[in-house]
């Protein structure tokens, strides 16, 4: 969650430009010698510091692994990290690890293809992207020969001895082709995954994969070296300025997207109108997504308060202004007065505002972006509650405001507040986990901590032993030879991450405010997911739900009642457009294979069974069968199993595999041999005489995984399952 502090956004500067062919110019590096904080990071002991590709190296891979051990930990650690979508928009260097995993966390094929093989080299291993039918992948040498992974659709392939192979050995084997790849978590859009991701690697004529990638000494060392990379990730901050880290997008602008927004966007956010429902997931109870988040999800925050204290730390070139009892005004009112504010980030900005009111007459802004002119945003616009700056930042990494005071207004200005929001990616945070956890915060001028120091703010939730949850907040001041500080949340409840923020002071002076006390959450739904599921090879993916991940579901998390004691299940939060209840949990994304098994457990009250349900989403006619490309509007385009022997209000295990899935539509048909299955829809049926009202249904531990292929039981510790009748 957001805490909504008065602050404005100024002063912090990336030092990269972006390639030529990008239309994106990124702020160029400032010196060292400004007024604060100079290159600040902050990390833990515990995750991967992922500001350059050097440090992700050294987070991932040491010296005593082998080559194969290094390169599976690459390959692993960039499918925990990152989405399969497209990041929208004009993106500098899509191949640099540090561009995609801090500004994005989404991307395709292309884009993963070349990470991975950018960290193999940095890891001192030859690497290369190679193609597929339609499709980008990596291939990175080592014992003598090229070995293929795919860490966009999540595998590679194992040959008989046990080595990986290479791409032209997939192509060329149809046993090791259509045969189980070593994977995790399938996204892919097209029938059946197994022979779907088969079909990427299928000689034709276009693409016959005759030829294998050479494998001399002088090929070889060719495919050592990176490129040398225009993106660096830096945060200067100034003093008065805050910046934000969130797992939530932000509550004040509902869901503005740096990528894929609605043709009058733009238009909602400067009347400051509430958004679709479609950009909210169109549920009343469901007010964003329960996806991969993508969006606004930061803020920088400064302010002008007390009295403009902060106007020579954030404002520039200021003329003919000064501060009296606490308003600005102009010097000389027969002469314009004037300052500007730099908006600058290592992140792209998606929507940003100032407060009204403002002064109706008299005050001019104008805003200044890469490669355009000064722009005129007051008092030419700014309807609504607030001088909305959509337009002038989204999609940017940087822009100018510039405060004109017109000569004879006369104007004595209160402060004014500004706020910037931007998209990062949160998997890359330095979260905390269980236990004791080392929090670092580093800077290039650690003497300036003398007398800038900075505030952070860990914010997270967690349940306690009363089966509440309570929002917790961890807080720290980092000073010259204390920049390192340990949070230990307890090694009994996972701690669900909110939030974390950094305050630049104005001066040490500055006495510490004490932490705000634990809070319990009366109404607590998680709106985040988190990518955990994706670890466990041969796991499509499962939810035990302990650490809000909900990874695409669609509920709400309660820690009551819950499977085996845990701190968090799945209950059924979903209304209708009226407000009624659907008694039904859904899962969406994943395509599923016809090997598929399923287990969850399930405790129901008022229930006479339990309805498992997916979709064939085949967009094209599929030969022999009576249905002509079943959609998922079409009624035959569903599959589903009914669990009708239930204990009542008490946990039951269920357990099927998707092969036993039938259409109601024509009863007794199974799965289509190519059918494209994707997405689990699990409904609650009420028992006779029992109002939807009244029904208990709730799920847990949901395990999705492939026969054979799982190497190992997440969920190990279940009890026996109660198969279906």
């Amino acid at each position: 969650m957001f805490y909504l502090c008065k602050f404005v956004v100024a002063g912090i500067v990336l030092s990269a430009v972006s390639e030529a062919s990008s239309p994106v110019t990124q702020p160029e590096a400032k010196t060292d010698s400004l007024a604060g904080v100079a290159d600040v990071r902050i990390v833990n002991d515990r995750t991967i510091d992922c500001s350059s590709v050097e440090r992700i190296i050294g987070g991932v891979v040491s010296p005593t692994m082998s080559d194969r051990a290094k390169t599976e930990a690459l390959w692993n650690f960039l499918r925990l990290r990152t989405f399969h979508k497209s990041p929208g928009h004009p993106t500098p260097e899509m191949a640099n690890p540090v561009t995609i995993l801090n500004l994005h966390g989404q991307m395709q094929c292309g884009p993963c293809g070349g990470m991975l093989a950018a960290l193999a080299r940095e890891a001192g291993l030859p690497a290369d992207i190679a193609r597929g039918q339609g499709h980008v992948i990596t291939e990175v040498f080592y014992d003598n020969a090229w070995r293929m992974y795919d860490s966009d659709m999540h595998n590679y392939y194992v040959k008989a001895d046990g080595s990986v192979a290479s791409v032209h050995e997939i192509a060329n084997d149809p046993a090791l082709r259509f045969g189980p790849p070593h994977k995790s978590y399938p996204w892919f859009n097209g029938h059946d995954w197994l022979s779907g991701v088969a079909s990427l690697y299928t000689p034709d004529e276009s693409m016959p994969f005759d030829k294998p990638r050479p494998t001399d000494a002088a090929y070889v060392d060719s495919k050592r070296k990176n490129p040398t990379w225009k993106y660096h990730y830096r945060l200067d901050l100034r003093p008065g300025m805050t910046v934000v880290w969130s797992w939530f997008p932000d509550p004040d602008i509902g869901y503005a997207r740096v990528n894929y927004l609605p043709e009058d966007m733009a238009e909602r956010a400067q009347r400051d109108q509430p958004w679709p429902d479609a950009m909210r997931g169109g549920l009343p109870t469901s007010p964003l997504p329960a996806l991969p988040g993508f969006g606004a999800n930061g803020r920088l925050m400064c302010d002008f308060a007390d009295g403009w204290r902060a106007l020579h730390s954030l404002g520039s070139n200021i003329q003919n202004l000064t501060v009296t009892d606490g308003l600005l005004h102009q010097i000389d009112p027969s002469k314009p007065g004037s300052f500007e504010v730099e908006l600058a980030l290592p992140y792209y900005f998606a929507d940003g505002w100032i407060d009204n009111p403002l002064p109706a007459s008299g005050l001019v802004i104008d805003c200044k972006t890469e490669g355009k002119p000064w722009q005129r945003i007051w008092p030419d616009g700014g309807e609504g509650k607030r001088l909305r700056l959509y337009d002038v930042l989204n999609c940017r990494f940087r822009a100018t405001l510039r405060f004109t005071f017109e000569p004879g207004s006369e104007l004595r200005v209160k402060p004014l507040r500004i706020v910037g929001v931007f998209h990062h990616n949160y998997t890359v945070l330095p979260a905390l986990l269980p236990g004791a956890t080392s929090v670092s915060v580093l800077c290039k001028n650690e003497a300036a901590l003398a007398g800038h120091p900075l505030d952070v703010d860990y914010v997270y939730d967690q349940a306690n032993d009363q089966r509440k949850v309570v929002r917790r907040t961890a807080r720290f001041r980092v000073l010259p030879g204390a920049t390192r500080h340990t949070i230990d949340t307890g090694s009994k409840h996972w701690p669900l991450m909110r939030e974390i923020r950094m305050t630049c002071l104005l001066s040490a002076d500055t006495p510490p405010q004490a932490a705000p006390p634990p809070s319990v959450v009366a109404d607590y739904t998680d709106w985040g997911s988190y990518p955990y599921s994706k670890a466990t090879p041969g796991v499509n993916y499962y939810q035990d739900f302990e650490r809000g991940d909900r990874d695409g579901w669609q509920g709400k998390l309660v820690t009551h009642p819950t499977y085996r004691g845990s701190d968090f299940a799945l209950d059924n939060s979903l209304a209708t457009a009226d407000g009624d209840r659907q008694l039904k949990v859904y899962r969406n994304m994943g395509v599923l294979n016809h090997d598929t098994h399923v287990r969850f457990a399930a405790y129901v009250s008022g229930v006479r069974a339990v309805e498992l349900r997916t979709q064939d989403r085949t967009d094209t006619d599929l030969p022999g069968l009576p249905h002509d490309g079943s959609t998922e509007d079409k009624p035959d385009a569903w599959y589903e199993i009914l669990f009708s022997q239930l204990k009542q209000n008490e946990w039951n295990v269920l357990e099927c595999g998707v092969d036993e899935l039938r259409s109601p539509a024509y009863p007794g048909r199974p799965l289509p041999p190519k059918g494209r299955l994707a997405g689990f829809y699990i409904r609650a049926m009420p028992a006779d005489g029992v109002a939807e009202k009244d029904v208990v249904f709730v799920i847990d531990d949901f395990l999705c995984w492939d026969e054979g292929i799982m190497k190992k039981d997440p969920l190990a510790s279940a009890p026996p399952v109660t198969s279906h009748p």
